[in-house]
C-alpha cells in the first residue's frame, strides 16, 4: 500500500510548519480588526449620557456595556414611579 506524499514521514509536520506562519498572521489581523471595533464602540459609548452608569455594572466589558443602552432603551426621563399607598 502506498502512502500519499503529504503523509510520509515528516510530511505532515513540514506542511504544518509551512502553514502555521500564515495562520498566525491571519489571527493577528483578525485581532487587530477586533481591537479597532472595540475602540470605535468605546468612542460611541463615551458620548452616551448614561455611559458611566452602564460601565459601573460589575462584570461588564466595553461590548456588554455598549449593548445595555440598546437593549434597555432610553431610560432618561422615565424617573421613578410614584409610590402608591397600600390600601387599608
Amino acid at each position: 500500500m502506498s502512502v500519499p506524499g503529504g503523509l510520509r514521514s515528516g510530511g505532515v509536520a513540514a506542511s504544518r510548519a509551512r502553514a502555521m506562519p500564515a495562520l498566525v498572521e491571519h489571527v493577528e489581523q483578525v485581532g487587530g480588526v477586533l481591537d479597532d471595533y472595540e475602540t470605535a464602540i468605546a468612542g460611541v459609548l463615551g458620548r452616551h449620557p448614561n455611559a458611566a452608569l452602564f460601565a459601573s455594572f460589575p462584570g461588564t466589558g466595553s461590548i456588554t456595556t455598549a449593548t445595555l443602552p440598546v437593549e434597555i432603551g432610553d431610560t432618561r426621563g422615565r424617573g421613578r414611579a410614584p409610590v402608591r399607598e397600600a390600601a387599608d
